[in-house]
């Protein structure tokens, strides 16, 4: 995505957010779509049917309170003082015909879009109160020019009471909006991860780096488009019944201001998107810019030790400092075009205290005007909500612009997620694989995953239960690669591959992943499902040469609200050795039992008896196994040696004892 496609406000930046939207609010269903326009069109009626509803009551009740306030002063006099059967009866069918139809769809509404029904009705209500209490203002204001002491007070008593009401309506807005922010994000966020550790595209996507900072889009990007999105959605939604309510209130006022309003409010947009596009470019550039920061330091704080032998900080002082100098730089620019969009804006918004005096005050002035003192001030009022709604893009500009960038990364991440597989070609052939009850590789011609160069082919070799295979050779010669093929993460080549189903097999990296968690969680990973016993757990351990871990660590899991060591959670990464990490994987193992084993240089960080030891254990377990190594030591726990030449070439020999 190039920068020109970044600063423009285009179509294919909005069916993007479509694209991200539609999954949340539609489901696969094949009348979804009539369920949903039926909801959309009755949620509308009944907030209508609210909003007469209430304008009814009020009126009755004000009118009992203050009889012949409501006939003078307030847009419900109609309703109140008639009572018309037929208004009384629509009034009711809007409000009962959602709610059955509400009760029988409810198998196909989920909570997203109830909240959003609830918060659409309440949203109707608040502007609904702002509109009235335009009215309740005209007349105190009206009362305070004549000096009418009695209505001043009665219109501050009713001034109140609408206060009083609309307290709770703006609190539960305010409340089912975050509700439904984060059931959208929640939803959001597992659907994201559902694909992104499927079928192991987080790995293709760490390979192919197509994506920046996955992690980033995940917890950050997700989070503010949801709010964004949603937040944009209310925005236009309230501008829209803001620009219906008002403009009737405006148009009875004066005629040249409701024209004034549009003309301003058009002028205020055409301008900041000239001025102002270029910020969504700048904006996303900043994101990425900040995210390599984040990341180089959380690199240094990472391999603090590697970098401390090395004496490497000048280095990583000179590189963390060219990467912030990125980022002051890029934000240097985006302060330049928000000081220049903002002598624009802020002149538009000082504009708008004086315009519509400029326009009402020469005809409040003229003989035998009927505009009243009160009347400018209601003008005043409805041309702030009115320009306010038109000018919707202007306001909204500079959270506008993050929002779309924004949505630029979070789309590009998506996309990445539901790529789907490349179909092979003559010029990227893929490797063939099958399940079967055995491990073989058939005739490989092993590619690098961009198709670059060759490492080596015409690969054939067997392992089936209880026989084991040494993968030897001159480092880069392809040794881990092999291992990354019967794993199914790499396809570049052609040949077949058997394997078994994953379940079946373990791999053991020279470097073992430790995740997040107590030291059960180590020895169990990666099977959650696991029913092994702290018994069990400590038997293995003792089997590896790590029967003093529990006890070495038993102060911090009792600490932590545990029972032993084994509830300790700890950075394990720092605090065990690369040899005790490495004995913990083999620990796994034997907890797993899998048919097959796969060991990258498992035991390079092993002294010579604890290899012997475990090496040992696998043969007797009747476990089969693959092992990649560069010792010579590790021929005598192998019959079968597969020797690549690093030139593309390699043998399969038997290991004579």
């Amino acid at each position: 995505m190039n920068d020109h496609q970044l600063n423009k406000f285009n179509w294919p930046l909005i069916k993007r957010v479509f694209a991200m939207t539609k999954p949340y609010w539609v489901s696969s269903g094949k009348n979804q779509k009539w369920f949903l326009a039926g909801y959309l069109v009755l949620m509308l009626s009944g907030a209508w049917g609210l909003y007469a509803a209430f304008n009814i009551a009020f009126g009755e009740a004000v009118t009992d309170l203050w009889p012949g306030f409501v006939a003078n002063h307030l847009p419900a006099a109609a309703i109140a003082a008639h009572k018309w059967l037929g208004v009384v009866i629509f009034t009711l069918s809007s409000l009962a015909i959602p709610a059955a139809y509400l009760f029988l769809t409810r198998k196909w509404m989920d909570q997203g879009w109830r909240l959003l029904g609830i918060l659409t009705t309440l949203l109707l209500s608040v502007n609904g109160l702002n509109v009235l209490l335009t009215y309740l203002n005209r007349n105190m204001f009206n009362a305070l020019q004549v000096k009418n002491g009695p209505l001043i007070w009665q219109s501050l008593w009713i001034l109140c009471s609408v206060f009083i009401l609309g307290i709770p309506i703006v609190i539960y807005y305010r409340y089912v909006r975050d509700r439904l922010g984060i059931a959208w994000r929640d939803w959001f966020t597992r659907d994201i991860l559902d694909r992104y550790l499927a079928n192991r595209k987080y790995y293709a996507i760490s390979q192919n780096q197509a994506v920046e900072n996955p992690d980033q889009r995940v917890s950050e990007d997700v989070k503010l488009f949801t709010q964004g999105a949603l937040s944009f959605l209310l925005i236009v939604l309230d501008s829209v019944i803001t620009v219906l309510s008002f403009t009737t209130v405006l148009w009875s006022i004066s005629h040249s201001l409701s024209y004034a309003v549009v003309g301003y409010a058009t002028f205020g947009t055409v301008i900041t998107i000239f001025f102002g596009k270029r910020l969504i470019g700048l904006n996303y550039k900043q994101e990425a810019f900040e995210a390599n920061f984040r990341y180089q330091a959380v690199s240094v704080r990472e391999n603090a030790e590697a970098i401390a032998f090395y004496e490497g900080e000048a280095m990583e002082a000179k590189s963390l400092k060219a990467r912030f100098g990125e980022v002051v730089k890029n934000y240097n620019f985006v302060i330049r075009w928000q000081r220049n969009l903002g002598f624009f804006t802020q002149g538009f918004d000082y504009m708008v205290v004086a315009l519509p005096l400029i326009v009402l005050v020469p005809l409040y002035l003229a003989p035998g005007s009927k505009i009243t003192f009160g009347d400018i001030m209601q003008a005043n009022s409805a041309f702030s909500q009115l320009l306010a709604a038109l000018s919707l893009f202007v306001a909204q500009f500079q959270t506008f612009s993050g929002f779309a960038a924004n949505v630029n990364r979070l789309s590009g991440f998506n996309d990445e997620l539901n790529a789907k597989e490349p179909t092979p070609s003559k010029d990227r052939p893929r490797i063939a694989f099958e399940r079967g009850d055995h491990i073989e590789v058939q005739d490989v011609r092993m590619l690098t995953p961009g198709y670059e160069r060759l490492l080596a082919e015409h690969i054939n070799a067997a392992v089936r239960n209880a026989e084991n295979l040494l993968i030897v050779g001159p480092s880069g010669s392809g040794k881990s690669s092999i291992l990354r093929v019967i794993a199914g993460l790499w396809h570049a080549g052609d040949g077949k591959v058997i394997t078994p189903d994953h379940h079946q097999m373990l791999f053991l990296p020279q470097m073992p992943y430790l995740p997040l968690g107590s030291l059960r969680w180590q020895l169990l990973y990666p099977d959650a499902h696991s029913t092994a016993t702290d018994e069990d757990l400590a038997r293995v351990l003792q089997t590896v040469n790590l029967g003093g871990l529990i006890e070495k660590f038993n102060k911090e899991g009792i600490e932590q609200g545990g029972k032993n060591g084994l509830d300790a959670v700890l950075p394990w990464k720092d605090r065990l050795s690369p040899g005790e990490r490495q004995r913990l994987a083999f620990a796994r193992l034997l907890l797993k039992m899998p048919k097959f084993a796969i060991l990258d240089e498992a035991s390079s960080a092993l002294d010579e008896p604890n290899e012997a030891h475990l090496y040992e254990i696998l043969r007797q377990s009747g476990i089969a196994y693959v092992s990649v190594g560069h010792r010579t030591s590790l021929r005598q726990y192998h019959k079968k040696e597969l020797k690549l030449d690093g030139k593309g070439g390699c043998v399969l020999s038997d290991i004579q004892a």
